[in-house]
C-alpha cells in the first residue's frame, strides 16, 4: 500500500473557504440547538366503542420544506395507543388505514410554534364514526393557535362538502 503526503495550502482562498465552512457549520449547529422543545402527539383509536387496533399507520415528514411529505415509517399497531414525537419547526402527516381501505390523516405544522416548551397533543379517533362510503380519506390539520397559545386543530374544507353545498 502506497502512504500518501498531505501537504497544507495555506492560500487565501483556501483558508476564507475553510473559514466559511467552519462558520456555516457553527451557525447551523446553534440555530439547532437554538429551538427547544417538541410535540408529543398521543393517538388512541376506538371503533364502536371498543379499542381498535390492527391497522397501518405511515408517518411522513416534510424533510425539504417544501411542501413534499416522505414516508419515514411505517408499521402495524398492535395497540390502539400510539405516541409521536415531533420536533418544532417541520411539518408531519399520520395516516391511519384500516384493512377495509379506510383513512384517517392528520396534518401537523409545528412551524410558527411559539414556544420552546415540549407540548402535548391528544386525538382520539373512532373509525366508527366515519363514512367509508361518503369519505374514505378523512383529512385534518393541526397547527399552534395564538389565540389559545397551543396546538389545535384547525378547520379544513373539504373539496366533497363544498361540492355538495353548490349542488
Amino acid at each position: 500500500m502506497k502512504n500518501l503526503l498531505l501537504i497544507p495550502t495555506h492560500s487565501k482562498s483556501n483558508l476564507a473557504v475553510l473559514l466559511s465552512a467552519i462558520a456555516l457549520m457553527l451557525l447551523s449547529f446553534g440555530n439547532a440547538n437554538a429551538q427547544k422543545g417538541n410535540l408529543l402527539v398521543t393517538t388512541e383509536t376506538h371503533i364502536n366503542g371498543k379499542a381498535f387496533k390492527g391497522y397501518m399507520i405511515t408517518v411522513y415528514e416534510d424533510l425539504m420544506g417544501n411542501g413534499d411529505f416522505s414516508p419515514i415509517d411505517q408499521f402495524m399497531c398492535n395497540s390502539s395507543k400510539q405516541n409521536f414525537n415531533m420536533k418544532y419547526n417541520s411539518a408531519y402527516m399520520l395516516d391511519f388505514a384500516t384493512p377495509a381501505d379506510l383513512h384517517y390523516t392528520v396534518q401537523f405544522d409545528t412551524h410558527n410554534a411559539k414556544t420552546d416548551d415540549d407540548r402535548e397533543f391528544e386525538i382520539d379517533i373512532d373509525f366508527s364514526k366515519l363514512d367509508i362510503n361518503e369519505y374514505p380519506n378523512t383529512i385534518e390539520m393541526v397547527s399552534f393557535n395564538d389565540n389559545v397559545q397551543d396546538f389545535a386543530f384547525k378547520t379544513l374544507v373539504d373539496s366533497k362538502v363544498q361540492q355538495a353545498a353548490v349542488k
